[in-house]
């Protein structure tokens, strides 16, 4: 019994010592070698990943015209001064393009150059570029994305005009100036970013974007540059904003949100006219000049602040802003810069107040009590013309000229008072009919009869 079970072990180990020498050696294997693919050798050597030529040929004897299979053309060596659309190499690869990179040596894309090119999707700007000409990518229509590099300075009129598939554009590189309407009708821009080194924006530089909603600017604006857009709801100005010219906004329907610079001055004549969802506008104190109607015809308009530094206040400054209930200002006001605002109900005026223009107030019709701050030396005439519902006016002692006419028509006067003396106030200049349609429901304690 004590054989048999010996020899049956004996038989396991002679079987286990055989399973073990089944199959090949590892360490005996040779190190094993991947064949590069025939397509991705020159010349007998390997390149893993470098990109393909499908065509190249020399332009205008100075342009290289280099395509490679992932679509991009690639345009190297001089200025390009004529249309790359009409080459015949463009034409007998147009369905390969889709990303155009303008590369070493040029420094310009002129006229027309890309002109209703409607395959391309992309452009990137070498930073050799300084100059985008006149309609250069105008009517790209495939067109989705620009780099505009480093280099370029200078973007020309109607450069990208109609690519209707642009969604946003960013120019805070070195770009100084842009012409006019250089994005006009690219219906799809949501959109832009304006750079601080922009010296020059041409008119209507968005006219037509029907989708452009949000505009950054770090550039002073320039005349009617930013007008028309319909639906642009939001604008920041950057601190490097100094000047916003005449009409820069103007006529922007949707336009709800502005965050102002710190350091901006000026505004111009009918800067923001016709805004007529702007309700509420609070000047920084920077600013020192408000041209004409600037916010005329901001029908939505409720609530308007306005800093001590302005020196210069144009007319008719919030005309036809027919839902302005309350105004707190700092500075002078202009000649008839509220004038018939008849929900206009709630005035405060501070210190830094000296002069109260001609017809400033004329037709408020829902002011019912008024005083005038110490500091304040001139109340043009009809100042208060027509404002049926005041009952209270106070002068100040600082007062020296009354014009004529200031309170006429404010049929519900009852308290006319001057804070400073009976001799105070007969040095006061009086201009002719400055009294007229004295009420005779005036009080006699504070009226001026009893002080003179």
């Amino acid at each position: 019994m004590k054989k048999t079970s010996l020899l049956l072990l004996l038989l396991c180990l002679l079987l286990l010592t055989a399973c073990r020498k089944v199959g090949p050696d590892p360490t005996a294997l040779p190190t094993l070698e991947t064949a590069p693919d025939p397509s991705q050798q020159e010349n007998g050597s390997y390149h893993r990943g470098e990109a393909i030529i499908l065509h190249e040929e020399e332009l205008f004897d100075t342009v290289q015209f280099t395509l490679y299979e992932d679509g991009r053309l690639v345009l190297t060596g001089g200025d390009l001064t004529e249309s790359i659309v009409d080459t015949q190499a463009y034409k007998d690869f147009k369905s390969s393009i889709t990303i155009v990179e303008i590369g070493e040596g040029v420094t310009a894309v002129g006229e027309k150059v890309f002109a209703k090119a409607d395959n391309i999707q992309k452009v990137v700007l070498g930073p050799d570029v300084r100059e985008v000409g006149y309609y250069a990518f105008s009517g790209c229509t495939e067109l989705t994305q620009v780099d505009f590099g480093e280099g370029v300075e200078h973007i020309a009129d109607y450069a990208f005009s109609g690519c209707t598939k642009l969604t946003d554009v960013n120019l805070s590189g070195n770009i100084r100036s842009l012409g006019g309407y250089v994005f006009s009708d690219c219906t799809d821009l949501k959109s832009a970013i304006l750079g601080s080194n922009i010296a020059s924006l041409g008119d209507c530089i968005f006219d037509g974007c029907t989708g452009l909603s949000m505009l950054r600017i770090s550039c002073n604006v320039s005349r009617s540059a930013l007008s028309n857009n319909s639906k642009l709801a939001t604008v920041v100005l950057e601190d490097t904003v100094e000047v916003i010219e005449s009409r820069a906004f103007s006529g922007c329907p949707e336009l709800q949100n502005i965050t102002f610079s710190r350091n901006l001055r000026v505004i111009g004549d009918y800067a923001f006219a016709d805004c007529t969802k702007l309700k509420e506008v609070i000047l920084p104190d920077s600013v020192t000049q408000i041209g004409t109607r600037a916010f005329s015809g901001c029908t939505a308009m409720v609530n308007v602040s306005i800093g001590p530094n302005v020196t210069e206040m144009g007319q008719l400054i919030f005309a036809d802003c027919k839902e302005l209930k309350t105004l707190t200002c700092a500075s002078s006001i202009g000649n008839a810069s509220f004038k018939d605002i008849e929900v206009l109900e709630s005035v405060t005026l501070t210190g830094t107040v000296k002069i109260i223009g001609e017809q400033a107030f004329s037709g408020c019709k829902a002011i019912t009590e008024l005083k005038l701050p110490e500091g304040v030396t001139e109340i043009g005439s009809r100042a208060f013309y027509g404002c049926e519902a005041m009952r209270k006016l106070y002068l100040p002692q600082s007062l020296t000229n009354v014009g004529s006419e200031f309170f006429y028509g404010s049929t519900a006067l009852k308290t006319l008072s001057f804070s400073g003396t009976a001799a105070q106030w007969n040095k006061v200049t009086k201009e002719d009919n400055w009294n007229k349609n004295l009420p005779g429901a005036l009080s006699r304690v504070t009226d001026y009869d009893s002080k003179s």
